[in-house]
């Protein structure tokens, strides 16, 4: 487990490109409740999003992203039905042995991987703080 010297936990946390304001406002819960973020992708050369072509920024971003997910105590996914590339970083967070929470959305369905027992479903991201504080804890 990574911690700062604060004692707060390492988070990572993911969802679709066009759900990265929901990032951000989970981002600030996780750094006003003590803790920190592993990688800010929201930002990641301004506004360019994933039509970008240069495959270095493609690259860089997916190195960055692979080493946040690894690096992370705890990683939430932000349930959205466009959260693509974010299912991959669940796959890398499980293989990794990173604990998920999953923030649920109502026009998703359930997936067989949310049966894990290193995946927990939430209603909020303050749920799934609290609940990955109280892990890191034991």
């Amino acid at each position: 487990m990574l911690t700062e010297p604060n004692g707060g936990a390492a988070f990572y946390v993911a969802t679709a490109w066009n759900n990265r304001e929901s990032a951000r406002i989970a981002m600030q819960q996780i750094q006003a409740a003590g803790h920190y973020v592993t990688h800010d992708w929201t930002g990641m050369d301004g506004e360019q999003g994933p039509l970008e072509s240069d495959e270095t920024y493609f690259d860089r971003c997916a190195l960055c992203d692979r080493i946040g997910v690894e690096t992370a105590d705890a990683l939430i996914l932000l349930a959205h039905p466009e959260a693509y590339g974010a299912m991959v970083e669940f796959g890398m967070a499980l293989a990794a042995g990173v604990p998920v929470y999953v923030v649920t959305h109502p026009q998703m369905r359930d997936c067989i991987f949310y049966h894990l027992v290193e995946v927990e479903k939430v209603s909020s991201v303050a749920e799934a703080i609290e609940r990955a504080a109280a892990r890191q804890a034991e």
